[in-house]
């Protein structure tokens, strides 16, 4: 198997499109997969610029991550 990956800034977010392909995929193949991941990271780029998607699931999970520490069903020490 081989294993393409596209590492995309996405302002101060890492963003990973990637994929498995086969051993013997041939090179338009590769290329087309390569082609698109570009495509779909310029997407996901443009929609953290247009709404701010990424920034508001970021924060949302971050909220629900410290309600969970700060619960007592989430505390592990118990």
């Amino acid at each position: 198997m081989r294993h393409c990956c596209l590492n995309c800034q996405l302002f101060s977010l890492s963003l990973y499109v990637c994929y498995k392909l086969q051993a013997g995929a041939g090179e338009f193949v590769i290329s087309a997969y390569q082609e698109l991941a570009k495509q779909i990271s310029v997407a996901l780029m443009h929609e953290e610029r247009r709404c701010g998607y990424f920034t508001r699931q970021k924060l949302r999970m971050w909220a629900l991550q410290d309600d969970i520490s700060t619960s007592p069903e989430g505390n592990d020490s118990g």
